[in-house]
């Protein structure tokens, strides 16, 4: 259930006045027989590639929180994104319920998605970055805020980073403790500048790759809302953070491709 709150077309007949969907199995089926319907719009796919050639992001980016910061730009036929300080899993803080919320606009994360949209997939990016100190830029598979997956690129290595987050109550509530931990399941040390990121996943089998190289394979479940609990459905993307430090530095990405295997 990586896709969170999916949503389905699926024939229905009716028996004794009660509905009986996708009759036959009860199953949702990839594809079913249909009859002949009048003209209508066509839906389309996003494209498999983006090659950030537009002026404009395609309408299937999105981002984490509204963008008040200009972290991200379209320029030379690349994606740009400014390393920010918010850290990619920064960890949670109790929501005091008897004060007014606090409005940031500085603060934002760096970084856009799209969605998962198939059990089978592969995201691949082309990234060029020349980390320092505490930088990081790559390519994340996000569930939640504190529930993701990593490959990103460091000063001197590539890292798989995952990040997960444990709490015994819901954050308005007094008791509420935040437990974010971020385990590096596999480093490859790496100078160079540009880099292939590569995820691919076979239901809760992934794979990560550096360029060609295969770094780990990772259990999906572990950012599976079966596990964790909310249902908002895993995204993918870039990112670029400098972990709460001051930066000017940008992650150059030239392409995006996500296809469905």
């Amino acid at each position: 259930k990586n896709m969170g709150r999916e949503t389905y077309m699926v024939p229905v007949e009716w028996e004794d006045g009660w509905p009986v969907f996708s009759p036959g199995t009860g199953k949702i089926e990839f594809k079913y027989p249909v009859p002949a319907l009048p003209e209508s719009a066509a839906a389309s796919k996003p494209p498999e590639i983006d090659n950030f050639d537009s002026n404009t992001l395609d309408i299937n980016w999105v981002f984490w929180g509204t963008p008040y910061q200009d972290f991200w730009k379209l320029e030379d036929g690349a994606l740009k994104l400014k390393a920010l300080p918010h850290a990619m899993a920064r960890p949670l803080k109790r929501i005091d319920m008897s004060k007014p919320v606090e409005k940031k606009y500085d603060d934002n994360v760096s970084c856009v998605l799209r969605r998962q949209c198939q059990p089978d997939f592969e995201a691949c990016c082309s990234l060029k970055f020349d980390a320092k100190d505490k930088e990081a830029a790559g390519l994340v598979l996000l569930q939640q805020c504190n529930h993701q997956l990593r490959i990103e690129k460091r000063a001197k290595t590539v890292q798989v980073v995952l990040a997960e987050c444990s709490i015994d109550c819901p954050p308005f509530l007094p008791a509420f403790k935040d437990n974010t931990t971020e385990h590096i399941l596999a480093e490859h040390p790496y100078e160079s500048e540009t880099v292939i990121m590569r995820i691919a996943a076979k239901g809760q089998d992934i794979t990560v790759y550096c360029n060609d190289l295969l770094l780990c394979h990772v259990d999906g479940r572990l950012i599976n809302t079966e596990e964790i609990g909310p249902m908002t459905g895993t995204m993918t993307g870039m990112f670029a953070t400098s972990n709460e430090a001051a930066s000017d530095n940008w992650a150059l990405f030239d392409w995006f491709r996500y296809t469905e295997n």
